[in-house]
């Protein structure tokens, strides 16, 4: 049987990312959170702890199937996951639907992920 993986936000931090996800423009944005793990044999559990909506505005493009931004402006979280023990999860939306990523999403988690491993230390 697979690893069941499962995520737990509190209902604050669900309303502001919602909100911030699907603010009415139909384009995508982007948010981080910043969780503590649990795991067993049968599960993974991921909480957050800190939620960071990043900025519309800061973002490079803006589409409604393409967000680009900047890894360098988040280099603030991934010093708090450091510092804290803590794993960053990349949030954002598909405003007009599909459950798919795209070839971007795929782009953008390679990118991330070759990032916060170099900065982390930590290959997870």
């Amino acid at each position: 049987m697979a690893m069941r993986i499962k995520l737990r936000m509190g209902g604050l931090h669900y309303e502001a990312l919602y909100r911030h996800l699907f603010s009415g423009d139909g384009n995508e944005s982007i948010a981080f959170a910043l969780c503590g793990r649990y795991f067993d044999e049968e599960q993974e559990i991921f909480l957050v702890h800190k939620l960071e909506l990043f900025p519309n505005r800061q973002c490079i493009v803006r589409h409604p199937d393409r967000v680009v931004w900047s890894p360098s402006e988040i280099t603030d979280l991934f010093e708090a996951c450091r510092n804290d023990g803590l794993f960053l999860l990349k949030i954002h939306c598909h405003p007009g639907g599909g459950d798919k990523f795209s070839e971007y999403d795929n782009e953008s988690d390679l990118q991330l992920s070759e990032t916060v491993t170099g900065w982390l230390d930590k290959d997870v």
